[in-house]
């Protein structure tokens, strides 16, 4: 724990606990005991424990309905960490009208960590304290036990197992692990008739198990389980027994867990179990402190649909992929109902390693990897390391082989920086001088009846699957990076002939991703009506940020506009009321806002090598020039960036002031020890504080050489 952090818990201890201020005091101690967990990150990665932030928290909260119940509300939160989650619905009903508040609450937190007992123990007194206030009674009861092996023989009925009454409220945060089949959670969870194979689907439908009907649930969990083999169990529990009222989508793998280094696509899903089936509303944002929410009410019946023995969940957030899906449903075949069939690539690496080879030799085969994709077909071999280019072969029945022909291959796998999900590459032979060819593991194949495709279809198959229309209807249902043969199975495909058609339309090269997506408005009819959803989608992805002005930025979406969107959206009208926004630099545009004339009159001429900041305003009103970092990746304004900002703006006839600004305060911990003298810090999920670094000015500008005043 730093020492800001400290003197900032230090001074929350001597107020009042409130409603209003409970998230933020406990959001501060998170910070302190994820600190204090990093010593033992084995015990942690056992344990799968990622606190969830305040700003989760509350959104996670705000989703409940809880009616009043006749007699006490008793919340379950499995996995419960610190507390925060039932602080959170606490400080939710306590901020009620009084006519809308339970006259008594009772919280049931299972926590097997004996390391958090002190942290849960002053979460219920903050709870207490607030319920106080507010008229009602509160019992904060922990549980430190096993929560799978506890609740399934609750489930079960087992002679010695509590017999707890049913609950009104789950909210919880599970903790994320794969659960091994020869454990014995998996063995309890059996005999209680839940088959799973990860902890948070366990907790998650052991709790949905222990509401009564009428109960509400709230969890965020990794997006994983929409689809995929392994959580088709899970999924159809959920679709059986859970009414599904809100699905909330956080598109950033690094955003809602950022200060715990968690890379997973988060989703938040609320309902009422065995409740009347209504509309579902479904919202998306890049993270937590994303305002800017993609929102659109569907039937249930479009969020799983009804004849899909598979159960997957579609998260259709706007008109725009709505009319995507549409399009991709209407096509009539499937892989199998073409003829063309789908594996993974025989080898596995690890089995056979005394078989791989850097170089291929006398009588060995190519072995074809992802890393070999370039430009939409296999470029091999590449002999640039000393990863394997080729496989030796043990005999003429080698069964890890397929014959010279034309393949499809999709990779299974793709980088978090990667724009694309589904990314295919044709095999050419003619372009690889053998007989036979082995395909690793970590690639799907396309072919027919183990052997090649006809050399029109593999191409218009890779195009159609190369396609933006494809890769963004992948997305609303895949929450993942991974893209399974299983997944390629339910896709559904155009006629033969229209892919055949397609495939004549190309020749040696791949065409561009505009050229394709062209291709294939034009070859395929159902792609073709109306206006082009694919165009739509890649002009709405880009981030609005709205100037003081009422001038709308298209900000390109990730990476750092998340911040920079809050920036300009909440920081510049709270801060720096009527100033003028000179310049926004944009991850994917480098300038996107740019006045270099009014920077002129200011006295300012920029070296064309010099790094600008993220953000400049011109305080109007104060004559002040604010110079903004957005820290997402990089660093914030530290004593160099200082420096260099100095030497960036001299001449200025407006004093400098130096902001540097993070998503939250986990984001924060790590950069506090570098951050400059004399400058602010703003945090954006808190958005009307500051935080002043020493000096006797807070916000506004210091004198600078040449430019006293008086």
């Amino acid at each position: 724990m730093t020492a800001l952090d400290a003197k900032l818990l230090s001074q929350q201890a001597d107020a009042a606990i409130t409603a209003a201020n409970l998230l933020d005091r406990l959001d501060l101690e998170r910070l302190e005991i994820s600190n204090r967990l990093e010593a033992d990150p084995r015990k942690r990665a056992t344990l799968g424990q990622f606190f969830t932030p305040a700003s989760v928290a509350r959104f996670m909260a705000d989703m409940l309905c809880l009616p009043k119940p006749s007699k006490d509300l008793r919340i379950l939160d499995a996995g419960g960490g610190s507390g925060v989650l039932t602080a959170a619905a606490v400080a939710a009903l306590c901020g009620r009208d009084q006519c809308e508040r339970p006259s008594a609450v009772h919280a049931t937190v299972w926590e097997i960590d004996e390391q958090l007992t002190d942290d849960l123990v002053r979460t219920f007194e903050h709870c207490g304290a607030v319920c106080q206030e507010a008229g009602v009674c509160f019992k904060g009861e922990l549980r430190q036990e096993n929560f799978i092996l506890a609740a399934a023989d609750q489930l079960k009925g087992a002679l010695f197992a509590p017999r707890d009454p049913r609950y009104h409220v789950a909210i919880m945060n599970p903790p994320y692990r794969k659960l091994r089949s020869d454990s014995a959670e998996r063995a309890r969870l059996r005999g209680a008739g839940i088959e799973t194979s990860n902890l948070y689907s366990a907790f998650v439908w052991l709790a949905l198990e222990l509401l009564e009907d009428g109960g509400e649930l709230v969890a965020i969990t990794p997006r994983s389980f929409m689809n995929g083999s392994y959580f088709r169990p899970f999924r159809e529990a959920l679709s059986r027994k859970l009414a599904f009222r809100r699905v909330h989508v956080y598109d950033a793998r690094d955003v809602a867990f950022a200060g715990d280094d968690v890379l997973q696509e988060n989703v938040i899903f609320h309902g009422v179990r065995a409740g009347t089936r209504g509309k579902v509303k479904i919202t998306t944002s890049l993270g937590p402190a994303d305002t800017g929410l993609a929102e659109r009410t569907i039937d249930p019946a479009e969020l799983i649909l009804p004849d899909d023995s598979q159960y997957v969940l579609h998260v259709v957030p706007d008109e725009t992929d709505a009319c995507i899906a549409r399009r991709m449903r209407a096509l009539p075949h499937s892989l199998m109902e073409l003829g063309i069939t789908v594996s993974t690539g025989r080898v596995v690496g690890f089995r056979a390693k005394e078989r791989l080879r850097a170089e291929a030799g006398a009588g060995d085969v190519p072995l074809i990897l992802s890393r070999h994709f370039t430009d939409g077909f296999v470029a091999w071999p590449k002999i640039a390391d000393s990863k394997p280019n080729a496989l030796a072969v043990t005999g003429p029945d080698d069964n890890l082989l397929l014959p010279r022909g034309w393949y499809v291959l999709v990779n299974r796998f793709s980088a978090k920086e990667e724009k694309r999900r589904v990314v295919a590459a044709l095999y050419d032979p003619s372009r690889i001088d053998a007989q036979h060819v082995a395909f690793d593991n970590k690639v799907n194949v396309l072919h027919c009846e183990n052997s090649g495709l006809a050399e029109d279809l593999a191409k218009g198959l890779a195009v159609f699957l190369n396609s933006t229309l494809v890769d963004a209807y992948f997305r609303q249902f895949s929450g993942h990076t991974q893209v399974n043969a299983g997944d390629l199975r339910a896709l559904l495909f155009p006629e033969r002939e229209t892919l055949e058609h397609l495939g004549r339309r190309i020749g040696g090269a791949m065409p561009t991703q505009d050229q394709i997506d062209e291709l294939v408005r034009e070859e395929i009819p159902a792609m073709s009506e109306g206006a082009d959803p694919v165009r739509v989608k890649r002009r709405v992805q880009a981030a609005e940020g709205i100037l003081p002005d009422d001038q709308v930025l298209e900000l390109t979406a990730g990476g750092q506009n998340v911040l920079v969107k809050e920036i300009v959206e909440r920081f510049a009208p709270r801060f720096t009321p009527g100033g003028h926004v000179i310049y926004v630099g944009d991850a994917g545009k480098k300038h996107l806002l740019y006045d270099v004339d009014y920077l002129k009159r200011l006295g300012v001429e920029i070296d064309p090598h010099g790094k600008m900041p993220d953000v400049v305003i011109h305080y109007v009103e104060r004559d002040w020039l604010i110079l903004i970092e957005a820290v997402t990746s990089h660093g914030p304004v530290n004593a160099l960036r200082h420096n260099q900002l100095k030497d960036l703006f001299e001449g200025s006839s407006a004093g400098l002031v130096f902001v540097t600004t993070f998503l939250d305060r986990a984001a924060m911990r790590e950069y506090l020890p570098e951050i400059a003298w004399e400058t602010e810090v703003w945090v954006a999920d808190a958005p009307g504080h500051l935080i002043h670094f020493n000096g006797e000015r807070f916000l506004g500008p210091y004198p600078q050489p040449g430019n006293q005043e008086d």
